[in-house]
């Protein structure tokens, strides 16, 4: 009688464990799911065309600008030579890493300060250089589903230099590490970082291939950073 007993206690306890366990199948899941999601390729002045996402409630290009005018049809002032770069303080001007135009398809531009400010509206029609804000509401977002920034980072080294911490391109911003023009005209960096400007013009933000976490940094007009649009 005294095995039974213990035979039908365990039987029960079993029974228990494993309804505990068991998914309601009733149950509804109310966890927050994040938004990344291919949207409209944007089109800028050259006929350029550029792959664009949606992550939360905002859209990105998902590669760097390439243009070489601005809205209107102005072109930008072309600049090659260092120590011309170095001598402008009032062109809004362009480049490429190295003076290399067919790295533009993969990295885009390098833009100097006044490119992006005032009445240049270096941003295709519809979009807009982005804010302190509008940055700030990106990485709050990824953050409340526990992501790094380097989230936004292409996965891999087939750009990036190893160890590229944290690049998984879960967001598919598809960040790249084009490097960056020094106010003295000289290029820096390419494969360590990649770096693009807010709309104020001294003002960036910037992914470094070591480290999993934006960093913003201040400096001058004179320095040459890529840009990534936001749709307004």
């Amino acid at each position: 009688m005294k095995t039974i007993l213990v035979s039908i206690l365990f039987t029960a306890l079993g029974v228990l464990f494993l309804s505990g366990c068991k998914k309601d199948s009733n149950t509804v899941d109310n966890q927050p799911k994040i938004i990344v999601q291919p949207d409209q390729p944007l089109t800028d002045f050259d006929g350029n065309v550029y792959a664009t996402v949606k992550i939360g409630q905002q859209v990105w290009m998902a590669e760097n600008l390439r243009v070489t005018h601005n809205r209107q049809g102005s072109m930008l002032t072309p600049i090659q030579l260092g120590s011309q770069w170095a001598a402008n303080l009032t062109q809004a001007a362009y480049c490429y890493y190295n003076n290399r135009s067919d790295s533009a398809t993969v990295y885009g531009a390098l833009y100097n300060g006044k490119a992006v400010t005032g009445s240049t509206a270096l941003a295709p029609t519809g979009w807009r250089i982005p804010t302190a804000a509008d940055l700030t509401q990106l990485r709050v977002y990824l953050d409340s589903f526990k992501l790094d920034d380097a989230c936004l980072k292409e996965a891999g080294y087939s750009h990036w230099l190893s160890p590229n911490t944290g690049g998984t391109n879960s967001v598919l911003f598809n960040a790249l590490p084009g490097g960056y023009r020094f106010a003295d005209g000289s290029f820096r960096l390419k494969g360590y970082q990649g770096q693009w400007w807010l709309n104020d013009g001294t003002n960036s933000f910037l992914l470094l291939y070591d480290q999993s976490i934006m960093q913003t940094s201040t400096g001058t007009s004179q320095l040459g950073y890529a840009v990534r649009c936001i749709k307004e």
